[in-house]
């Protein structure tokens, strides 16, 4: 065994497969490093909502890292700390999504996710809500630099992506880094024991501070970049041969 206690799991385009499956491989692994002792968790833009079946299918009772850092989770349905946008800066995106009739965008609050269809009632007030994420997708690259200038003016915001085609939004300082570092001091761990596994951006702060970042093979190349191994694609059970190689054979 390795000194690595703890496997951080992306999950779209790393854990998942591309039809949003978890292979058979994958699961496998992702048990026999628990069996080993080994703390296997999600760190997720997702929100919990859209997390939890997947800790289900698993069975895993292990915290999770939601909405890229915006929820720490001591386990499912057990919150330890959550980090808020400011609701005016909501508002302030919406407004901006509006001026793009070619972009879709969508926002996760504690109450509900929300999106270009279904937006909620702005009469009820943007304080009504507390708004964890927003993240806006095109395929017209001009445009999201235009919006990724914008609100990088703004300062107050951490702005990554979870594909090319996106920016998503959390406040300040809240990456999927600083939820691991939560987490480590919640578990009596080092950040050197942890594997951050991913493959776009918003997983690259994770990747940099943990002490074994990998990239799966079909990551971003600034992913690649950042990270210290790269391993198989989303489709080639990258997962499994990570957990297989750096973690139960050390």
């Amino acid at each position: 065994m390795g000194d690595y206690r703890l496997v951080a799991l992306d999950m779209d385009g790393t854990l998942l497969n591309d039809r949003i499956e978890i292979s058979k491989e994958n699961e496998k692994a992702i048990h026999d490093a628990l069996d080993a002792g080994v703390i296997v968790c999600f760190s997720t833009g997702r929100g919990v909502q859209n997390v939890l079946p997947f800790a289900a299918q698993l069975q895993l009772d292990t915290p999770m890292i939601t909405v890229n850092g915006g929820e720490v989770w001591r386990k499912p349905h057990v919150l330890h700390r959550r980090s808020t946008l400011n609701p005016a800066d909501i508002e302030r995106m919406h407004r901006i999504a509006l001026e793009h009739p070619e972009v879709w965008y969508w926002a996760y609050s504690v109450e509900g996710l929300y999106n270009k269809e279904k937006w909620f009632d702005p009469e009820e007030g943007y304080d009504s809500r507390h708004w964890l994420k927003f993240g806006y997708h095109t395929e017209h690259e001009p445009t999201l630099t235009r919006i990724r200038e914008e609100l990088a003016g703004w300062g107050s915001l951490e702005i990554t992506n979870s594909s090319p085609l996106n920016l998503e939004i959390n406040p300040k300082g809240v990456t999927k880094a600083s939820g691991l570092r939560e987490l480590c001091a919640l578990l009596g761990l080092d950040m050197s024991q942890v594997v951050a596994v991913g493959d776009s951006l918003n997983d690259i702060a994770a990747i940099r501070e943990a002490g074994l970042g990998v990239a799966m093979g079909n990551a971003q190349e600034a992913v690649k970049a950042a990270a210290d191994v790269v391993t198989l694609t989303n489709e080639e059970d990258g997962v499994a041969h990570v957990i297989r190689e750096y973690v139960l054979k050390g």
